[in-house]
């Protein structure tokens, strides 16, 4: 029993790492865009969603973090991937919701850290229409309950369920 729990959380990591990977890749070609414009935040944040292929209704899930990433930091990336990918993987598969992992203070993505008032690792939930954010929304009990893994899972998946909910008035960052 013992040897097959080892097993999964190896797969886990695995499966984490190549998605990591895979995402610092397509963030990397997002980021060329914004260096493009400049460092304006409003110009860089339009430059990413605009330059994204996703052309209809999608919610991308930013894992945002620093530069420097104790295992706590970690473990939020890893807990809210697993999250999606529990709960979430025919959308994920589907592409309606987009994984994203970021490092906000790397110099082409300063812009997140000032659009999402960011002072450390985050979740962000932000829905995208045609190209462009519409809406976005913090998810700040991550750190309570990083300590809980049911009730962080359960938080994120709970919380990204309300916010693809059409009747959704929820988040406080609408944009007009």
């Amino acid at each position: 029993m013992k040897r097959m729990s080892v097993l999964l959380i190896v797969a886990m990591i695995a499966l984490a790492s190549a998605a990591i990977a895979t995402e610092k890749n397509k963030t990397t070609e997002h980021t060329d865009a914004n260096s493009a414009l400049g460092k304006d935040s409003t110009q860089a944040m339009q430059a990413m969603q605009t330059t994204q292929s996703d052309t209809g209704d999608k919610i991308v899930v930013y894992y945002l973090h620093m530069n420097r990433r104790c295992q706590t930091c970690k473990k939020l990336e890893a807990y809210s991937h697993e999250a999606l990918v529990d709960g979430f993987a025919k959308q994920l598969a589907d592409s309606s919701i987009i994984w994203r992992v970021v490092n906000f203070e790397e110099k082409d993505n300063e812009h997140y850290g000032a659009h999402y008032k960011l002072y450390s690792q985050s979740l962000i939930l932000s829905q995208v229409h045609n190209g462009k954010e519409i809406r976005w929304e913090n998810l700040d009990k991550i750190w309570e309950l990083v300590g809980h893994k049911n009730k962080y899972l359960s938080y994120v998946q709970s919380e990204l369920s309300h916010f693809m909910s059409p009747s959704d008035e929820k988040s406080n960052n609408t944009k007009k």
